[in-house]
């Protein structure tokens, strides 16, 4: 119940902020207010932040295990030895982490919104899913993460410096951010060739999971060189250590329903542009890129099922992308299915949460 009123009232208060000349402050405040949620929680659930330190202690001190490029990622780091250096204890550094996401990911509904209730749908389905996860227990993905989202919205205003710009600053945080890139082809290639072929990638990868195929041997082949932490993640797979991702669920059913009746919708309403129905062009045309990087995320899912850490991380950070797209089907009566859909998709995350994993929402039970 804390966590349906707390998070509720939160999503209301950013809907409230559409009608703010200000609304980049008031997505700030929501930020702060999110993070000291997070900060109230019981003592046997506070321990993410601790964890996040010792881990990173742990890589320090381990030769060669999360080896990476000089720059990438380089801005977190500077950043905890700034902070280090000033005396601020590391778990406040994760804490101006954690408001940064949390609050570029409002900026970027905020800014693709025009209407407080696709606002709302938009803030529902980030609060209210794994999405707000990544701010409290992966805090440089889901910096990451935020970038991506600010770099779609720059997409949406055609704005390709921009884009490139946040996809840069997210890398300086986790590398993951460089999975944002492909968003730039993708926005680009507006030929119906590139739909199907995406599709027909999507429903391979899921054939060649439920004939067994096995990518591992691949992944151990390709990924070992490119990035020590993905080498420890197939090792660790291959090993018995880690279990493989399970893709077949309710809740991975529901995003194949919406993406194909995305489709459906947005070839109807191209094909019977009236008046009445008149939709902008920039819309549907960023409609399409998000539904695009949708099918992206499915098909890591399926593709790297064996090495569960690799496609739930690489389904997610494309997935980033459905909060976005919920406020821009949101906005359009012609889109009501695809957003119905997705509030079902809510449902059934709401559900896993509380039934099946109540773990991943013990960050916000406040300690009292």
């Amino acid at each position: 119940m804390t966590y349906l009123v707390v998070l509720g009232s939160f999503a209301f208060l950013l809907r409230a902020s559409h009608v703010v000349r200000e609304r980049r402050f008031v997505a700030l405040l929501i930020a702060g207010g999110l993070a000291c949620f997070a900060a109230l929680r019981a003592d046997d659930v506070s321990s993410d932040f601790t964890i996040y330190q010792d881990w990173y202690r742990m890589g320090i001190d381990a030769d060669g295990l999360l080896e990476r490029p000089p720059i990438l990622e380089a801005g977190f780091f500077a950043g905890m030895a700034l902070f280090h250096g000033l005396g601020v204890p590391f778990r406040g550094f994760l804490f101006g982490v954690a408001i940064a996401a949390i609050a570029l990911k409002f900026n970027s509904l905020q800014r693709i919104a025009t209407s407080g209730n696709a606002l709302l749908a938009g803030a529902c389905c980030y609060l209210f899913s794994d999405f707000l996860l990544h701010d409290f227990t992966q805090l440089r993905a889901g910096l990451a993460i935020g970038s991506f989202m600010l770099s779609l919205v720059y997409l949406h205003e055609r704005r390709t410096r921009a884009f490139l710009i946040a996809i840069a600053v997210g890398a300086l945080f986790h590398s993951s951010a460089l999975l944002g890139l492909i968003a730039w082809p993708l926005a680009r290639w507006r030929s119906a060739r590139t739909d199907a072929a995406l599709l027909f990638l999507m429903i391979g990868a899921a054939a060649s999971r439920a004939a067994g195929y096995s990518v591992m041997a691949r992944l151990a082949e390709t990924v070992g060189g490119l990035d020590a932490r993905l080498g420890l993640y197939v090792q660790l797979a291959d090993s018995g250590v880690t279990e493989a991702a399970d893709p077949l669920s309710v809740r991975v059913a529901l995003v194949w329903l919406l993406i194909f009746t995305s489709y459906a919708t947005l070839a109807h309403v191209r094909t019977a542009q009236t008046t009445a129905v008149r939709i902008d062009s920039s819309d549907l045309d960023s409609m399409r890129t998000l539904l695009r990087l949708l099918v992206l995320g499915q098909f890591a899912l399926f593709a790297f099922a064996d090495v569960q850490e690799i496609a739930v991380r690489t389904m997610e950070f494309w997935m980033a992308s459905l909060p976005l797209y919920m406020v821009l089907v949101s906005q359009h009566r012609s889109f009501r299915l695809p957003a119905a859909i997705v509030w079902l998709w809510l449902l059934a995350t709401f559900i896993n949460f509380v039934f099946r994993t109540p773990a991943l929402v013990a960050p916000y039970a406040i300690g009292i």
